[in-house]
């Protein structure tokens, strides 16, 4: 209910941007800082996999780019769930 969406938008095109070798800067706060004090679950990071993996499902991109993108974004996981 707090979330400021349009900085939480911006941010995480940044942060796909940047995982995908793209030409963006990641300008947000840490992962971990980021989510502090959220305690956010596994099955909670899992969904907002799943909803990455529909949008690039929706946008076409290639299994193999899909693959790569998702294996960088897990080694975030660790570093956003139980924050």
């Amino acid at each position: 209910a707090e979330t400021d969406f349009p900085y939480l938008r911006e941010r995480l095109v940044e942060q796909v941007c940047a995982l995908a070798d793209g030409p963006c800067e990641y300008t947000g706060l840490a992962m971990d800082e980021a989510h502090s004090g959220m305690a956010i679950s596994s099955r909670e990071f899992n969904w907002f996999v799943e909803d990455v993996e529909i949008g690039m499902r929706k946008a076409k991109i290639d299994l193999k780019a899909q693959n790569a993108l998702l294996a960088r974004m897990a080694k975030l996981r660790e570093q956003v769930i139980g924050q």
